[in-house]
């Protein structure tokens, strides 16, 4: 571990349930799922493993940057923002901000990506139909994947021999 932990994952893990965090308010989302989003989710093996210790320590080094924290706060957190507060308000997930996430994750997050996954983000830009985001601090491990046409991503996570689980609720 790299010395602290929000205890998000193992709190999804353990309630099973998405977690809303705001400031000092932290509440479940009961109820809801992937599958009300009218996206599919699948969890993505990219068979490589890091520390996360040096890429926390990466991160905290880039947030000291003028340029990365100014595309932070306008692109990432926006996208983000916009994606919690959609399903907060009505449980759905508007896939364009979750391309934002994917696109800003590969642009300033490449080194959190394991080189041989790089690629497959780039599809997913370039094809429209699915994006990744990073797991945890990232360097390996796992990916997220969202999708809005999942025969096509299928189809694709096979034919590239990645190893994935749908995410079922």
């Amino acid at each position: 571990f790299h010395g602290a932990s929000s205890g998000v994952d193992p709190s999804l893990a353990f309630f099973k349930q998405p977690i809303l965090l705001k400031k000092n308010n932290i509440g479940l989302l009961p109820g809801w799922g992937i599958g009300k989003s009218g996206l599919s989710l699948y969890l993505i093996d990219t068979g490589s493993v890091s520390k996360t210790f040096g890429l926390v320590e990466w991160f905290k080094a880039q947030v000291l940057k003028p340029i990365f924290s100014k595309y932070a706060e306008s692109e990432f957190f926006a996208a983000n923002d916009i994606v919690v507060q959609s399903v907060e308000r009505n449980g759905l997930i508007p896939f364009d901000a979750l391309m934002k996430v994917s696109h800003y994750q590969i642009d300033y997050f490449t080194p959190m990506i394991p080189e041989s996954f790089r690629k497959h983000f780039f599809a997913g830009l370039n094809n429209g139909r699915f994006a990744f985001k990073i797991c945890g601090s990232g360097g390996g491990g796992y990916m997220l994947c969202f999708t809005n046409d999942e025969s096509f991503t299928e189809k694709y996570l096979h034919e590239e021999g990645l190893r994935f689980t749908k995410v079922v609720e």
